[in-house]
């Protein structure tokens, strides 16, 4: 297992950052993304976004299974949260249709997030990477 974080970067920076884990042809993928597109863009947009990197990944190594992983809620602005929300809903409903999995990351706690309160920690990455 290989995890990668990219502090900062936004979906649409991500497309880039993917092509050298794509070149490697690897059994799958966990998308973990969109929390730095929350408070410039809808969520309907940061959902299409992630669904749009997903579907370029599986264009570039169809055998590499993709799964995203839902959008942690924030523990700095409520009215994120909302955001967040919608992002997950609309994502895992474009999931259920595609026959991606969705993770769903309701396990991830205060002890999971880092000292901004923000994005997560290396126990949040490995319970993501575990999908526990």
């Amino acid at each position: 297992m290989v995890s990668k974080s990219f502090s900062g970067s936004t979906v649409e920076d991500m497309l880039d950052f993917s092509k050298p884990f794509t070149r490697r042809k690897p059994d799958e993928i966990i998308l973990h993304v969109g929390t730095n597109n929350l408070r410039n863009e809808g969520p309907q947009q940061i959902a299409e976004k992630i669904v749009d990197l997903g579907k370029a990944i599986e264009r570039e190594t169809p055998s590499t299974k993709v799964t995203v992983s839902s959008l942690i809620l924030r523990k700095d602005d409520d009215q994120l949260n909302r955001k967040v929300i919608k992002v997950n809903n609309s994502v895992r409903t474009f999931c259920n249709s595609k026959g991606w999995e969705f993770i769903s990351n309701d396990n991830i706690d205060s002890d999971c997030i880092n000292r901004g309160r923000l994005h997560l920690n290396g126990r949040g990455v490995y319970k993501l990477a575990c999908k526990s």
